[in-house]
């Protein structure tokens, strides 16, 4: 009887498997359809919202990203700033920059992160006619870019831990050379001093600790980095006026840099709060904390606040051409100030916010 039992159960069992294979195999095959990249790109700025990033000022024009447009006013009427063009990009500008007549604009996903998806980027353009920038480069980047520069024909993109270098001979399409090496961290800042390239990184974890490179490109890429130097405290903003170089953050120290491989501190001012962003026009310092701080350089055996600004604003930006100043809030726009006199605050003569072109 058990072997009856059996054979019954196992005749059941085989019944079963072959019938659930065949309902399998009368099944149709789902392939999830792929999300378009228009789609990914919607979702990601419904998640992340854009938001006004980069500025500069040049030849009576005035350049401020808001997400992947780049916009330009022309004020040289600065009371009165007017729409003068608009270019949308491949990518959010997180980045703008001028050297020599070029505006760099560097690019980076709506998180920041979702590089695997939308690519990180630089955009060059140039502003032969400032009322009209023209593109000329575009470089897609493996990783997220800081800061770029050029010179003697060659690009250097601050990068994580390298600096990449491009030949430029042919603008519209740069050849990738070997990158330079032997960094800590995220290079956040390039600056120039003939012949040497000045490369900066901020590290934080409990305290924070600036690490600044001076970099011959010229030597072999083990012996490019001539000189390390490591100052305690949170340091991102490099300031060139050669010899000296100012690095503005907590506080402010400036380096001589006549030995380039044994720089010297020759100021120092210890600063309670953090200064996000800054330039600097002849000797005084544009700073931004809690609104702008106009530091004098030359008032005495340290620096001086002469002119101090208060916003509610979170201004992210700043930049100046003689007395016209405008500063860049991340969610309200660009803010045109005039200066009047050497001890002059800046005095509010025109708000800019941009909507679809209007």
């Amino acid at each position: 009887m058990s072997t009856i039992y059996k054979l019954t159960f196992f005749a059941w069992l085989l019944l079963l498997l072959t019938g659930c294979r065949d309902s399998a195999e009368r099944l149709p095959t789902l392939t999830p359809a792929p999300t378009p990249l228009a789609d990914l790109q919607t979702e990601l700025e419904q998640l992340y919202p854009p938001y006004y990033n980069g500025l500069a000022l040049w030849g009576g024009y005035l350049y401020f990203g808001y997400g992947n447009e780049l916009i330009w006013l022309d004020v040289r009427d600065p009371a009165q700033p007017i729409l003068a063009g608009q270019l949308t990009l491949t990518n959010r500008i997180s980045r703008l920059k001028l050297q020599d007549g070029q505006l760099h604009a560097l690019l980076s996903p709506p998180d920041g992160y979702s590089s695997a998806f939308l690519a990180d980027g630089w955009q060059q353009l140039d502003l032969t006619d400032p009322s009209r920038p023209q593109p000329t480069t575009f470089f897609d980047a493996p990783i997220p870019l800081h800061d770029v520069l050029i010179h003697r024909g060659i690009a250097y993109l601050g990068a994580n831990t390298e600096i990449i270098r491009l030949d430029m001979t042919d603008p519209t399409a740069p050849r990738t050379l070997s990158p330079i090496t032997g960094f800590y961290g995220n290079l956040s800042n390039l600056a120039l001093y003939e012949p040497y390239l000045l490369a900066s990184e901020m590290s934080c974890f409990r305290s924070c600790t600036t690490h600044l490179y001076l970099v011959d490109p010229r030597l072999s890429p083990d012996e490019q980095i001539i000189s390390h130097f490591t100052q305690y405290g949170g340091f991102r903003t490099l300031i060139m006026h050669p010899p000296f170089l100012t690095h503005v953050g907590n506080g402010i120290f400036t380096l001589e840099l006549t030995d380039p491989a044994n720089p010297q501190i020759v100021q120092r001012w210890e600063y309670q709060g953090f200064f996000f962003s800054g330039l600097r026009q002849d000797n005084r310092l544009y700073l931004l904390e809690q609104g702008l701080k106009i530091v004098d350089l030359e008032a005495g055996e340290e620096p001086q606040v002469v002119a101090h600004l208060l916003s509610e604003v979170y201004l992210t930006q700043v930049a100046v051409d003689g007395s016209l100043v405008a500063m860049l809030g991340a969610q309200d726009g660009v803010y045109l100030f005039t200066l009047e006199g050497d001890a002059a605050t800046p005095q509010l003569i025109a708000h800019y916010q941009w909507s679809a072109g209007k």
